[in-house]
């Protein structure tokens, strides 16, 4: 077990301003899965698990990163708790939910859990782009053979005309497809082995992506989400997020290289429960932008940050390569990121040793840093976030074991669970023939992701610093580093707004 944080007393006796500006978080309470994303008339819209019960919130924005918050859009009824799923725009009223002609109709397809009956599949229809829904009365439509039957994600499959569902029964993952949304039949189901100690699956998707450099050329990757048993006190265990790359013929996944093979969609801490935006994401720009809870189920409900409880990552941008005979997905700030109010300054390049006095990079709480360097074989060059004399959240890289790091065993945290000081390691692919590595490092108040080796790696983690900890400073740890690229950006983004 990772040594306890810091128990030094915080300078200010003040409740740290823990709420990040540039990750959603719910107005108040709790918050995890995002569900029923869709975009309609350039509006994104975001739902997610809300409050205990589980309702569905809701928020919208024209730019992925400045939201507003909207009215409750489902709540529990005599079917159960409203749990994950996700929702579509059905602009040709195939659901035969909405008058003739209509356009605008959205249609969410969610779980209904009730501890005695199991979880069943169920919709619910907006006429008026969002903002009130109206239960289909012939809920459920589908009911599985087991009490696990769950996070259902539909999309339009243009080939095979109909509509997708995926979902998991916990050890499997099915497929159903649909020509009107409320009749469904089984076409094929997707049974890769769990990861040692895991208890199963969870917030499965399927979608296309080009290959990069070869748009006409698209592979489907399958994203599912998974909960193990070991390594957390008190919880559900280690989670962890997956993806394997193969084809999708309207019915069945065939996974390239199997089910065995798979990649670790992340390797922070806190991420889970992944989904994109669905019917091409972004059809203005070609893009497939996903978005995760950033939080872990071993102390998501202990963390001590009301009155509002968990956070979504930052929207991304997803790429596909083909990498040493292989596949793997690089990952990118949505770019809408950089045009948040923000101030700018690139540093000229500099040498820094071990036992040399750090480059100090400001004093921020929502800001960003981008290296570019050339390290030696011995050296380690990190990165201190959230920092005063006392404390310190750290991103470094270690060249001896081509590793990048998260690190806050340090970061003055309160000791609310013993699992949460901890420090999480990546090892980066190999280095290209100019031995450069380069890191982006975002860090919004209680937030950290990074990505590393041009998005191959990717980690993100909550940390909880005390009242007055803010410096940002570069270091280096062992032998020397040269550092080609130094950039750092200080975000100014307003709040979360209500809807009027």
């Amino acid at each position: 077990m990772p040594p306890a944080p810091s128990a030094a007393a915080p300078a200010s006796t003040a409740k740290p301003d823990w709420r990040p500006r540039l990750h959603f978080t719910a107005p108040h309470g709790w918050l995890n899965d995002p569900n029923g994303l869709v975009r309609l008339h350039g509006t994104w819209h975001l739902h997610y698990q809300f409050l205990t019960p589980r309702h569905w919130g809701h928020a919208t924005s024209r730019d992925l990163f400045q939201w507003t918050d909207q009215p409750v859009a489902l709540e529990p009824d005599a079917l159960g708790d409203c749990w994950s799923g996700g929702a579509v725009h059905d602009a040709d009223n195939s659901s035969g939910l909405f008058p003739a002609g209509f356009r605008d109709g959205l249609v969410a397809i969610f779980t209904a859990q009730d501890p005695q009956r199991g979880q069943r599949i169920c919709l619910a229809s907006s006429r008026d782009r969002g903002v009130t829904w109206q239960r289909f009365p012939g809920n459920p439509i589908l009911r599985g053979p087991t009490a696990g039957f769950r996070d259902p994600k539909v999309f339009w499959h243009a080939p095979a005309a109909a509509w997708i569902m995926v979902l998991t029964e916990n050890v499997h993952f099915t497929l159903f497809s649909s020509t009107n949304l409320r009749e469904w039949r089984e076409t094929g189901r997707f049974t890769p082995n769990l990861p040692p100690g895991a208890n199963g699956y969870d917030c499965p998707d399927i979608f296309p992506l080009p290959i990069e450099g070869e748009p006409m050329r698209v592979r489907w990757v399958f994203l599912a989400s998974y909960l193990a048993n070991a390594n957390f006190e008190g919880g559900f265990g280690a989670c962890g997020q997956r993806y394997w790359v193969g084809d999708f013929d309207g019915c069945t996944f065939t996974p390239e290289f199997g089910v065995d093979p798979w990649l670790r969609f992340g390797d922070g801490p806190d991420e889970y429960a992944t989904i994109v935006w669905p019917q091409d994401s972004d059809a203005a720009t070609g893009r497939t932008l996903l978005i995760g809870w950033m939080n872990h189920w071993g102390y998501a409900p202990q963390l001590p940050t009301q009155p509002w409880q968990g956070c979504l990552t930052l929207p991304r941008e997803l790429r596909l390569q083909a990498h040493a005979g292989a596949w793997q997905i690089r990952q990118s700030p949505a770019r809408e990121l950089w045009q948040q109010p923000h101030e700018h300054t690139a540093l000229p390049p500099a040498i820094l040793a071990a036992g040399e006095a750090p480059l100090r990079l400001g004093r921020e709480l929502c800001g960003a840093v981008a290296l570019g360097f050339c390290p030696e074989p011995d050296s380690i060059a990190e990165l201190t976030l959230f920092a005063d004399e006392r404390v310190a959240t750290r991103v470094g890289y270690d060249a001896r074991r081509r590793c990048v790091y998260f690190d806050r065993r340090d970061a003055g945290a309160p000791d609310f669970h013993p699992s949460f000081p901890l420090r999480q390691e990546a090892i980066l692919p190999a280095a290209g023939p100019d031995g450069l590595v380069d890191l982006l490092v975002i860090f919004d108040h209680s937030t950290v992701e990074i990505f590393a080796h041009d998005g191959a790696v990717y980690l993100a983690g909550q940390t909880l610093p005390p009242t007055g900890a803010a410096d940002t400073s570069l270091h280096v740890l062992a032998g020397s580093v040269a550092f080609t690229r130094l950039e750092r950006w200080a975000f100014h983004p307003p709040a979360h707004r209500a809807a009027s």
